[in-house]
């Protein structure tokens, strides 16, 4: 702005700010003295022009920054004299720019007050000041064009917390204490930053959302105990945690757990083995899945020979083992001393092995010798049969070749017991 009010002040340097680049800048308007002197003009980026006048002298800038603009100072040439000012009647125009909220209390040296609720919104001001009266009595006034910036620069970030635990963040520009974070829920503050490009401010705004407590369940089942993240646990119940998520929150989880204590029990029918030559084995347990070593898959089993059974039950991933061992029977074989095959009453005509006997044995044999040791009978057959004859082939049988009668003869059982010991029994018999 130039006028005599600012000339006289001894003001010779105007400041314009380029608020972007290639803007063209208007630096007087209002109406001048007739006249056809030039006015030189040194628009502060190197440029130096000529005007014939101060009405619309115009100039771009290349970039934005502000820029000192030099006059003339030769007023004469302005259709000013010294003796004559008031031939000048003119109008000058003030352009500013200034920042949303802020208070202006003086432009360019000038007086103006603009109070900061009125740059709250971005916009443009005008305002009317009125300078002293100069010359004749004529009034010169100065009008503001005020331009309301918005901020600079807008920018919204954000970040979790979780519940219950205090929050300090961006380098510490917000702060939320642990009571504002006890419920999952969203908070939001705004900083002004330092002020940047035309002084307007800089806003940061951060959106914070306080997350949510993570809670679960689950269910397991487990053999006579279970250990969950070091604890061992032995009985059933419902257990709970406070683990940490992937967000460094706490977690709470509750485990339903049941303890199984797997067992089971062989017990017998009572009966007695040695006596009836079987038994029945009977798995007792609260389990329903069976596998015997015999390969039996019911919760009893059947026994008709000596050794070791043993049963596994199982429920899930759970498993529980007995085994009853049946040893094999003591017996004694026992053998009539006479046979009658001379009678053919069919009442003792034959010698044979009990047959009471025959569960008990793996192996088997007879030798029958005479009274001079000669071998008469041999046979391995648990179910021989020996009548007298002299053999055992089917000749022998058929053509009647019997031993003599009224003799004694010497047997030898040979035998193994279902363990595969051995045992030998002798005794004589008298055929009649």
């Amino acid at each position: 702005v130039w006028n005599e009010g600012w000339r006289a002040s001894g003001k010779s340097v105007l400041v314009i700010r380029a608020d972007a680049a290639n803007m063209t800048v208007k630096l007087c308007t209002g109406s001048l003295a007739p006249g056809s002197a030039e006015v030189a003009v040194d628009w502060g980026d190197g440029t130096v022009e000529r005007f014939p006048n101060l009405n619309g002298c115009m100039h771009t800038y290349a970039r934005e920054r502000d820029y000192g603009v030099k006059i003339s100072d030769d007023l004469s040439s302005f259709g000013f004299t010294s003796g004559n000012p008031g031939d000048v009647r003119y109008r000058d125009m003030l352009v500013e720019l200034v920042s949303l909220g802020r208070k202006v209390t003086s432009i360019t040296g000038y007086g103006f007050n603009i109070p900061a609720t009125a740059t709250a919104e971005v916009g443009t001001i005008l305002d009317t000041l009125l300078l002293q009266t100069v010359g004749m009595g004529c009034d010169s006034f100065l009008i503001l064009d005020l331009t309301v910036r918005d901020i600079v620069n807008r920018e919204t970030v954000f970040d979790t917390v979780c519940p219950g635990h205090s929050y300090t963040g961006f380098g510490g520009l917000f702060h939320f204490p642990a009571d504002s974070t006890a419920i999952p829920h969203l908070l939001t503050d705004s900083v002004h930053l330092t002020p940047v490009g035309f002084g307007c401010d800089s806003v940061l705004t951060l959106q914070l959302t306080v997350r949510d407590s993570v809670f679960g369940e689950f269910s397991h089942i487990a053999c006579n105990q279970y250990t969950w993240n070091g604890h061992t646990y032995v009985e059933s119940g419902d257990y709970t945690q406070t683990l940490t998520d992937a967000h460094g929150c706490d977690s709470i989880v509750t485990m339903h757990l049941e303890i199984l204590e797997p067992a089971v029990e062989i017990e017998t029918s009572g009966d007695d083995f040695c006596e009836y030559g079987e038994i029945v084995l009977n798995a007792v347990t609260d389990y329903n899945e069976y596998i015997w070593n015999t390969g039996d898959t019911t919760s009893f089993l059947q026994v008709t020979q000596p050794g070791l059974y043993t049963v596994t039950v199982t429920q899930g991933d759970c498993q529980a083992s007995d085994n009853y061992y049946i040893d094999a029977c003591d017996f004694t074989i026992i053998l009539p001393n006479a046979i009658t095959p001379s009678k053919s009453d069919g009442l003792n005509d034959c010698l044979t092995l009990p047959g009471y006997v025959h569960r008990f044995l793996s192996e088997f044999s007879i030798e029958i010798y005479n009274r001079w040791g000669s071998l008469v009978y041999y046979n391995n057959d648990m179910n021989f049969q020996w009548c007298g004859e002299s053999g055992n082939r089917p000749e022998d049988i058929e053509n009647n070749r019997h031993v003599i009668n009224g003799q004694v003869y010497v047997w030898i059982v040979r035998v193994r017991n279902l363990d595969g010991k051995p045992f030998v029994y002798k005794g004589t018999i008298t055929v009649l």
